[in-house]
Formats: C-alpha cells, structure tokens, sequence
C-alpha cells in the first residue's frame, strides 16, 4: 500500500483550517489554532503549549511572546468548542462514509492522572489509566466507526460535584455558571442527541458495563431510536422469553445452563492469531423496567481470563445472526485505539493549565488534529485492509511502522507540511531571514521518525 500523502495535503490543510476558523473570532485566534494543531502533529517529545511556542519561535526572545500568545487562545479568549468540533467531525466522516457506512457510535472515558489537585476537574477517583483510584481527569467522549476505521466524534469533560457545588472552584478554574453536574450516562446521552441533531447516521450504540448497568441509559439510547449493545454485571437480572422463567441474575443462569449453549466465535484476525472465545444467547428481558421488548443476553467466556465471564444486553432484533453480534459487539476496541493515539501521538493527557477552558480548547484541538489525519487516511488509502496492513520502513520513517497507523500518518503529514510551514508564520513581528527556532525541540518532523 502506498500512501501519496503529500499531493495537495497543504491544500487540503489550509481548506481545513479556513472551515474551522469560520468559528473563531478573528485572524489572532485563526493563527493561533493552526499554531497550536500544526505543534500537535509535530514530532516534539511533549505537546505542551511551552514546547510548541518554542517551535514557532525565530529566536528565544520569541518564545516568550508565542508562549503568552498561546496561553492566552487557550486559557482566556472565548471560542466555541462545540461548533469547531462539529466541523471537524463533519470533515473526517465525509471521508470515513465514502468507503463504508457508520457501523457503531462507541460510549467510553478516559482519564488523565494529575500529581496535584489544584487542575480543574481533579478529583481522588477510579482511574482507568492506572487501574485504581488516584488523582485524575475524566474525560467520556463518542467514538464513531465505520468497518475500516474511527475517529473521536465529541469529548465532555467530567465535572465532579465537588467542582460543581463549590463557588470557590468554580471561580479559580473559570467553569461557567450554566454548566452543572452531569453523571457520566448523562454526559453520554447528551452527546448522541447532539450527534443525531448534527446529522451523524443513526448506529449501533456501544458502552461498558458502567453506562451499561444505568436503565436510565438503555433507555435513552432507545428513545433517540437507537439500538445498544452494551456490557452489564454478572449480578443484572433477568428474565428468559422463551419459558416464563422467575426472575434469575445472569450468575445465577449461568450456573444452571453450564456449558451446554457456548459455541465458539472468531471476530477478528489479530497480529499474531485469530482473536476467539465462546459465547452464549439467550432472549431476555429486563424485569420492572419501562420496555418489555425482547433484547439479548450474550455471554462471553474467554479463555484463560481470570475474569472468565462477561455479559452484555443488546437491543438488536432477535432474527440477527449470531456472528453478527459478536462482530459488533467486539468493535469497542476502537476507543481504546483512538485513546492510544490520541495520547501518544498528539498529547490529548498532556494539557498542564489549570483552567477549564483551557483544557476544553485543548481537547478540541486534538480532537480536530485527530479528524484531518483519519480524513487523509481515509482519502489516501486505496487497497487492502486499513485494520490489519504489513509492518515495513521507509527512507522518511526508519522505525518499524504500520502505514495506515495514525502514528505514520501523522509522521507523514507533517512532513508535507513542513514547506509549507516555513513560509506560514503570520502571528510572529516581521524578521529578516526567518526561520523557526529549533535549539531546545527538535524540527516539525524529523527524517527518522522517534
């Protein structure tokens, strides 16, 4: 496969930033977003609005200067996050839909750990990152994904009630006073609603057993019309359709059927074998719940797992083929993806501001980072599987690599770009012989990629 991801990558670039900076309020923060995002797909270590000033800077008496410049777009000057994403998500899923329709819209959160506590948002909370309670950021976004591939679609910011219900927090971190707290589901269904008035194609709602096991979710997810799939607890109950069984917990069921409904399914080749485990259907449903329709336990058993069972509930009708189900069902993987990515390749948890503004600016601007290397992807990419491509090197990227990965892509853009860059430094004073200051960061994008 063969990426020509130079030809017009500059134009399509500028297009791109003129059709978010509609939303921004004048030249100065137009700047200062290609600034910013340009910084994002740069190869420097951290994305810190510190290292990327010192990359645009002509000499260290600029860095100063870009740096407070920079400070201020994020921190301080109003811009609207939720219309610049919103164009930047209509921009990568013109592309993504081209080759394959939407297949699933994928709930989860992420969190970003902090040493301290004076960051917005920063509570002592489950972190996922580390596995266990620590100081962290939350953040639940909505993954959209066709069959060939993803991109993040919205993010909401977690607002702990201890942030909402003091005045004190509220002032030192800039929250403003219409936002109020939100549950993580609700966050959630927020943004599907949102999603759909922005015209997103309806599809499979995917989320784990903790927007799972909320009623109030599934049954939101239904009334946009809707369909879930989503995990839930071993001690959910349930009742059986087929027989009128007694309300019975999944755990319970399990331990009358045993092993007699598993059968084995293969979802996906992975890198080194299929990616297998056996699992079971039975139709249920939801006792004292608003909707007695129909819907689907699926159990899954893995092999070797310490946690050997998992359950899921999907709404799905009853004629759809097993295979199918498990297909979808395995298909939140992929915000898993765009949290890897978006973390170590465009510094989504490095954002060291304090204020809540400040980290929803930076939060969009990688999410808009995101949407234009998925759309050149998607633009480029002309034969064999995006998911599943052969590791190879190149003359610009030495290292082992994946040419579909979002690592490659953003290596490659960069270095398109890099041109281009160099005569583009419109918010910098007027200097003779110009040239972007690199004696602390390395270059927009090095030959040899890190």
């Amino acid at each position: 496969m063969k990426l020509s991801i130079s030809d017009g990558v500059t134009e399509r670039l500028s297009q791109y930033l003129a059709a978010l900076g509609v939303h921004l309020w004048d030249s100065r923060q137009r700047a200062s977003f290609a600034m910013y995002m340009l910084g994002l797909l740069s190869d420097i270590p951290h994305k810190s609005v510190e290292s990327i000033a010192a990359l645009f800077a002509c000499g260290p008496e600029d860095a100063d200067a870009i740096h407070q410049k920079l400070l201020h777009f994020l921190s301080t000057a109003p811009w609207p996050d939720d219309k610049v994403r919103r164009t930047a998500a209509c921009w990568a899923l013109s592309e993504m839909t081209k080759k394959a329709p939407l297949q699933t819209l994928i709930i989860d959160d992420t969190s970003f750990v902090k040493s301290g506590e004076h960051s917005a948002l920063v509570q002592r909370q489950y972190c996922g990152t580390l596995g266990k309670v620590a100081n962290c950021q939350v953040v639940v976004s909505l993954t959209a994904a066709t069959e060939r591939t993803h991109t993040p679609l919205d993010l909401k910011l977690y607002l702990p009630q201890k942030w909402t219900d003091s005045q004190e927090l509220r002032k030192q971190a800039h929250i403003p006073t219409e936002i109020t707290f939100q549950t993580k589901p609700e966050l959630a269904l927020q943004m599907l609603a949102d999603a759909q008035k922005n015209g997103v194609p309806d599809a499979l709602v995917l989320a784990d057993a903790a927007y799972g096991d909320n009623e109030s979710f599934r049954k939101g997810v239904r009334l946009l019309k809707l369909h879930y799939a989503v995990g839930i607890q071993l001690a959910t109950t349930v009742q059986l359709v087929r027989n009128g069984e007694e309300v019975a917990s999944v755990r319970d069921l399990l331990e009358r059927v045993k092993v007699r409904p598993f059968r084995r399914y293969t979802w996906r080749e992975g890198t080194r074998k299929k990616l297998t485990a056996r699992f079971a259907f039975f139709p249920v449903r939801i006792p004292k719940s608003d909707s007695q329709e129909p819907v689907w336990l699926i159990i899954e058993r893995r092999d070797g797992s310490s946690q050997t069972d998992r359950a899921h509930l999907c709404s799905l009708p009853q004629k759809t083929p097993r295979k199918k189900l498990v297909y979808l069902l395995k298909e939140r993987w992929c915000t898993e993806a765009a949290y890897q990515e978006s973390k170590q390749q465009l510094g989504m948890d490095e954002y060291q501001g304090r204020l809540y503004p400040g980290l929803q600016h930076h939060l969009t601007s990688v999410l808009c980072t995101y949407s234009f290397i998925v759309a050149e992807r998607e633009r480029n990419w002309t034969e064999g599987e995006p998911r599943s491509g052969h590791m190879q090197r190149t003359a610009q990227i030495l290292q082992r690599h994946a040419p579909y990965s979002v690592a490659t892509l953003r290596k490659r853009i960069a270095l398109a770009v890099t041109p281009w860059l160099l005569e583009w430094i419109g918010p910098l004073p007027s200097r003779p012989n110009r040239t972007p200051h690199h004696s602390a960061h390395p270059p927009l994008a090095s030959s040899a990629g890190g």
